[in-house]
């Protein structure tokens, strides 16, 4: 203001270099006022482009002799900071104090605000002192309707008294405490606590997750509860996994609130028991996405699943597609054939000598017992396998890192299999001329052999030493007269 005052009458525009004209009406939105301030002179100018100098050299000191405006602005910033420092500190500490709150008993939480009780027993007149000593002794407290109502017939059983009165009495339940009337000990329950162990009961969460229109909010305090303390959940999440009715509902909503439930699931000691009951309860397309989004799933299932299975959770083997799972061991499996017959059939196994020399004898029931160790690709096209044969084509390169150049005896490779190895163009030379020179097989000629390989052929020795295979090598594009 300080400043617009020194502005002539008609003059609009502002500027500190003569260049830069801006709006006074802006000053405070844009970028120059700091410029402006602490200026010695500033330039102004009206519609008609008429200009004048003013020296403001003085300015700074006129509005306040003792600081400048940096100085002000600095202390004015300091001051916020500070403010919201100490506001923050304020509600982190009222938070921590809540928390102590809801876990005092009624006559503590009194004898902490005793300031405040004066006129609080005024009503009993004559028996002021009784009641006085009755409340803040703890023999009456906020659940003494409880107990005198425990053998009334009325809304709630014997059962869901008993319930009641032991987690206000700071005591909580097994989670498969006999309660009959979930809706009604719901009702009575406080809200603080669905925030608190007392809800891992599982008739209390069956009614919660059957009707999530009516139970929102304690939902949302159960799902976090769960969350702010997995480890010591797990007991409560043994029993509703075994006897609970909205399994599935428990999962989905973990899943969906909290991204890393199924990293902290499967890194738990309950890991089996976990991966079992996500694979069986969601549905296909949950399961689906579930796994796009997290990979460890299908990695700790295919290293477990003969343990998963052991579990004894039933769920069809085709959800195992839904992951895109590769069983590391077909071999333990064996119990569950239906498994291993899904598995087989869609290629849900890693490729290796075991899986396959498995695959050999339990399901193709091949009796070559040298075969798999001396010509094993020349025995999966021998097999006429489709299921086989789509699984080794569709991952050549590491079928021929993990089996092939891994079994010192495989030198007797047919001629067509080394042609369909040689065909392929998805693989890299070095592994590929490994393979060749390991077989005691010389291919009959160049044909249908690219161009790359010929040079290394003539290297190694796997090709026949004939006058027709030396001429096509010397019209070939590759050819090293070396």
């Amino acid at each position: 203001m300080a400043l617009i005052e020194m502005v002539p009458d008609g003059h609009s525009y502002i500027s500190f270099d003569r260049s830069h004209f801006i709006p006074i009406n802006t000053l405070t939105k844009g970028e120059h006022l700091e410029d402006l301030i602490e200026s010695k002179q500033i330039f102004t100018r009206d519609t008609q482009g008429h200009r004048q100098q003013i020296s403001v050299s003085g300015l700074q000191s006129k509005v306040d002799p003792n600081k400048t405006f940096m100085k002000r602005k600095e202390e004015v910033e300091t001051k916020a900071a500070t403010f919201r420092d100490a506001t923050s500190k304020r509600i982190r500490d009222l938070r921590a104090r809540l928390t102590n709150l809801r876990m005092m008993k009624f006559n503590e939480m009194l004898r902490e605000n005793a300031e405040e009780m004066d006129d609080l027993f005024d009503g009993f007149g004559d028996r002021e002192d009784l009641a006085r000593f009755l409340v803040l002794e703890g023999y009456l407290d906020d659940t003494y309707y409880q107990y005198t109502s425990l053998f009334h017939s009325g809304r709630l059983s014997p059962n869901d008294n008993k319930f009641l009165i032991c987690i206000r009495s700071f005591s909580n339940p097994d989670p498969n405490f006999q309660i009959d009337n979930p809706r009604e000990v719901i009702a009575a329950m406080r809200d603080e606590d669905f925030s608190r162990n007392y809800v891992l009961n599982v008739k209390i969460v069956d009614g919660l997750l059957t009707d999530p229109s009516s139970y929102a909010m304690q939902i949302s305090k159960l799902l976090n509860y769960v969350i702010s303390d997995f480890e010591g959940c797990e007991p409560f999440l043994a029993a509703y996994y075994a006897h609970g009715a909205a399994v599935a509902q428990l999962i989905a909503g973990l899943i969906r609130i909290w991204p890393d439930f199924v990293a902290v699931a499967l890194a738990s000691s309950g890991n089996l028991t976990h991966a079992a009951r996500i694979i069986s309860h969601l549905s296909d397309t949950q399961l689906k996405d579930l796994a796009s989004k997290t990979p460890a799933l299908a990695a700790f299932v295919s290293q477990n699943l003969a343990r998963i299975l052991e579990q004894g959770v039933d769920f069809p083997p085709e959800r195992l597609k839904l992951l895109d799972v590769e069983t590391v061991d077909l071999a333990a499996v064996t119990a569950h054939p239906g498994f291993v017959r899904v598995l087989f059939d869609c290629g849900l196994y890693a490729i290796s000598i075991d899986n396959l020399n498995f695959i050999f004898r339990t399901v193709l029931l091949l009796g070559d017992e040298v075969g798999p160790a001396e010509r094993n690709y020349t025995l999966i096209l021998e097999s006429g396998s489709e299921p086989l044969l789509k699984k080794v084509d569709g991952q050549f390169d590491e079928y021929l890192e993990n089996v092939l150049l891994r079994l010192p005896e495989n030198r007797r490779e047919s001629v067509e299999a080394m042609h369909r190895v040689v065909a392929r163009e998805d693989l890299k030379l070095e592994p590929l001329v490994s393979f060749l020179e390991q077989q005691s097989t010389l291919l009959p000629s160049l044909d249908d052999v690219p161009d790359k390989l010929h040079v290394s052929l003539f290297e190694i020795g796997k090709i026949e030493p004939t006058w027709e295979n030396c001429l096509a090598f010397q019209r070939s594009e590759s050819y090293d007269a070396d």
